[in-house]
């Protein structure tokens, strides 16, 4: 991690792109898996979400929502879900990283997107890249790994380096750690989707990130019995409507409003994107790109007329 005493690389490492870590150079061109993650009550705990630098998190049908994990190093990950089915706007949100998408199954609207656009998407129902835990029930039973990605990767003759004309811009880091000056106070941070479904963060002020917690308790990887803990939060809001099925829209393009919380902070901040296919950008009032704390980001995309649902204590 970038700090004060020391903003060069180290040698033989060069920034995430996602973080603002520092990895291993031969991982600098390479381009991030992004994977479906179940997130209802009998999932839990999920295995190997911890190690996701970027988690979104979105609602699906029925009020309850789904994870998909951004990785940028992918290649030590044992044990990895359960892996769910795709919707569309996750297919949309893993095409600003030019990433590889792993899936199990997909809805009608989704099906179509994977078609149109064309990513590079592994589906754990036309090959081998899942295996199933049989101390879980079917359908929080299929998981993944390194090994099997990569089987998987190498099957379909996908690219693993990013395309040439990839522009890894759509976050800043600051050299620094660095305060909201600003801010207003955000210990706790609750997005209260709906009655059923309400996680919320609390702020580690010893260690400076957000512990996630949900279902009444902490939020675990399974693989290391540790919380899962973010330096940044970003809420981005964005119109929802129904869909066929009790399936959902959520329109990701044009621009809005969100909050970004850092350092037990919160600031509204604005977005955009002008197209689909393009990236995603967050701006801070005085109309300048957000400037981020390096570490792990959680983005909760959520209903913009429900904007008051949204609780900082």
């Amino acid at each position: 991690v970038a700090t004060e005493e020391s903003n060069e690389a180290p040698e033989g490492m060069v920034a995430n792109e996602l973080t603002g870590e520092w990895i291993d150079e031969s991982l600098s061109n390479q381009r991030p898996l992004t994977c479906m993650i179940n997130n209802l009550k009998p999932a839990m705990p999920q295995s190997g979400i911890g190690q996701a630098d970027i988690v979104y998190e979105m609602l699906v049908e029925g009020g309850i929502t789904r994870l998909m994990g951004v990785y940028k190093d992918y290649s030590k990950l044992e044990k990895l879900g359960p892996i769910r089915s795709s919707r569309h706007y996750y297919v949309e949100e893993a095409m600003e990283y030019d990433a590889i998408y792993a899936h199990v199954g997909q809805s009608v609207f989704a099906e179509e997107k994977i078609a149109s656009t064309g990513i590079n998407n592994i589906n754990g129902l036309y090959n081998s890249m899942i295996f199933r835990d049989k101390s879980r029930v079917a359908p929080h039973n299929a998981y993944t790994n390194s090994e099997n990605i990569a089987a998987a990767i190498k099957e379909q003759k996908y690219r693993t380096e990013y395309d040439t004309t990839f522009s890894k811009d759509k976050f800043v880091f600051a050299k620094d750690d660095t305060e909201l000056a600003d801010g207003e106070k955000a210990e706790k941070i609750t997005t209260a989707f709906n009655s059923n479904r309400k996680p919320w963060f609390e702020y580690d002020s010893e260690n400076k990130v957000y512990k996630r917690f949900q279902y009444g308790d902490k939020q675990i990887d399974a693989e290391t019995d540790e919380q899962l803990t973010y330096k940044n939060v970003i809420i981005q809001f964005c119109p929802h409507a129904p869909l066929l099925e009790e399936l959902i829209d959520i329109t990701l393009t044009g621009e809005g409003t969100g909050y970004y919380a850092t350092d037990g902070k919160v600031i509204p901040i604005t977005w955009k994107k002008s197209g689909d296919g393009d990236t995603c950008k967050y701006y801070t009032e005085d109309g300048k790109q957000l400037e981020m704390n390096v570490g792990k980001t959680w983005i909760t995309i959520f209903p913009d007329d429900q904007k008051g649902d949204i609780t900082f204590e």
